[in-house]
């Protein structure tokens, strides 16, 4: 799975060096809170039916009751966005295939910025 970053530019929005990231902020909040979004892209699988991304915020998980699945997609890539920004995520993603579902990968850390 891959996660990249960028950086704010001075219009708020993000440039990107090989970036998939975007940022936003709640409307009609007096003190905003910046939210991000992140692009997972896992390897494809021949045989992949479907991938099941999952999501932890802050803490490594150390089993399945430490994470949130966020999709189950025919693609090997989702969006995930509402992250908060400033906050460290964790990240990892299993592929259902005809003969059963793989383990989930090691999970991958980002930042949101």
């Amino acid at each position: 799975m891959l996660c990249r970053s960028g950086f704010v530019t001075p219009t708020g929005t993000f440039a990107y060096f090989n970036n998939l990231e975007t940022l936003n902020f709640k409307a009609g909040v007096a003190n905003p809170v910046p939210l991000g979004s992140v692009n997972l892209i896992s390897d494809t699988h021949e045989q992949g039916c479907a991938y099941i991304f999952r999501v932890s915020k802050d803490v490594l998980p150390t089993d399945a009751s430490g994470s949130k699945v966020v999709a189950t997609v025919a693609q090997s890539k989702y969006e995930v966005s509402g992250l908060v920004v400033g906050c460290y995520y964790y990240f990892d993603v299993a592929i259902v295939t005809p003969t059963g579902t793989t383990d989930f990968c090691a999970p991958v850390k980002k930042l949101v910025v």
